[in-house]
């Protein structure tokens, strides 16, 4: 596989060499093989692989695994070990991208971030030769359910599973949460999902009657806790989730808005209920996202490690790369990959219109992978 960037103004005084060598510095190159640690103990081993994971280079700032998180990582690692199995992780993945800014398909995000977890993936190679078997799982069920339409999620995940393919990653697999739903038994999930959907409907609006502080004592909040819903849905969340849906259903009326939410919490929840993902099944949670404001201890420091999506090196943000565009910025004469949200985008200046062309033999991609400055 290989990667060069093509700029789309042959006008422009920026080197392309230049940039394309400047950006390689972030990526993978497959002739540096990991040099194998033959002479370590289990523990140590597994205690090294730790170390790699939750290493504060590859964790989102500010969420720092617990020690509970971190002994239930390592009694999974210590499995796959003595089975002589690749440790697996398990990633969810969004399929549409940002509104009022991005494209609908793929750009330089997903590529980076797929790039960091072979970065990952071969630091732990020198500790257990059997790395690391990714499973990302490709919501394109969710975004149906939620906000009842397709548009642009067919363009992102053939996108990103023809990606998945140019890069040659064997130790990547991805599935469509459609088809998994589908063998499932998609009436009876969907009917659960529903139910969901009544209990979170019956407490939000039950609990926008009385003061936050005695909403744990309703019924409605009793009757969502058994569904497995943890925390109270706080105001600062429920403002948080409100300005989303603002963003990503402009032209909806409130009470729509609103049931949007109610789906999203309601279909996570049938998920996790059915462990659709395998969560349960001795996997490591990746999360590319940071919990909403407001969100419990509990949703913070569970089981999930929250991993950035792009090099500590490149860029301090940790935007999940499907709620961002992936970008070049370029300062001082450097140029180093980075992603914005529509909140970001007033800070920066487009210069160069730009092309990542990724290819393998007789197929490519061509990502979009403009330069920016930062707008001081």
């Amino acid at each position: 596989m290989e990667a060069i960037i093509f700029q789309g103004d042959k006008k422009s005084t920026l080197s392309e060499k230049y940039i394309e060598l400047e950006i390689k510095r972030f990526f993978y190159h497959k002739e540096k093989q990991p040099r194998y640690k033959k002479d370590l103990g289990l523990d140590e081993r597994v205690n090294q692989i730790v170390n790699v994971l939750a290493d504060k280079r590859n964790i989102i700032k500010g969420f720092k695994p617990s020690n509970e998180t971190l002994e239930r990582i390592k009694n999974n690692i210590s499995n796959c070990i003595n089975t002589s199995s690749p440790i697996g992780i398990v990633i969810s993945w969004g399929c549409i991208k940002t509104p009022n800014f991005c494209q609908d398909g793929i750009d330089i995000a997903e590529f980076i971030a797929l790039e960091q977890f072979i970065n990952i993936n071969q630091k732990v190679l020198e500790y257990y030769d059997k790395g690391m078997e990714f499973n990302i799982f490709l919501g394109d069920e969710w975004y149906d359910f939620i906000y009842g339409y397709r548009k642009g999620i067919e363009d992102y995940c053939s996108g990103f599973e023809k990606l998945i393919e140019i890069m040659n990653l064997e130790n990547i697999q991805v599935s469509r949460l459609s088809y998994i739903i589908n063998y499932s038994d998609k009436d009876r999930l969907i009917e659960k999902a529903k139910r969901y959907f009544e209990s979170l409907k019956w407490y939000w609006s039950d609990s926008e009657k009385i003061p936050e502080k005695d909403w744990t004592k309703l019924e409605s909040y009793n009757s969502l806790v058994k569904t497995g819903f943890k925390g109270i849905l706080p105001n600062i969340m429920r403002e948080f989730f409100i300005d989303k849906m603002n963003r990503y259903l402009p032209n909806a009326g409130f009470q729509e808005k609103l049931e949007a939410i109610w789906r999203y919490f309601a279909y996570g929840l049938m998920i996790i209920d059915e462990d659709l993902l395998g969560r349960n099944k001795c996997a490591i949670d990746f999360s590319l996202i940071s919990p909403p404001p407001g969100a419990p201890d509990k949703c913070i420091f569970d089981h999930r490690l929250r991993m950035r999506s792009m090099p500590y090196e490149a860029t301090k943000k940790g935007y999940a790369p499907w709620v961002s565009g992936g970008i070049i910025i370029s300062e001082e004469g450097n140029f180093r990959p980075s992603s914005i949200t529509d909140y970001d985008l007033q800070k920066y200046i487009l210069i160069q219109p730009a092309i990542l062309k990724v290819f393998n033999n007789k197929k490519y991609l061509n990502l979009s992978a403009d330069i920016y400055i930062k707008n001081f």
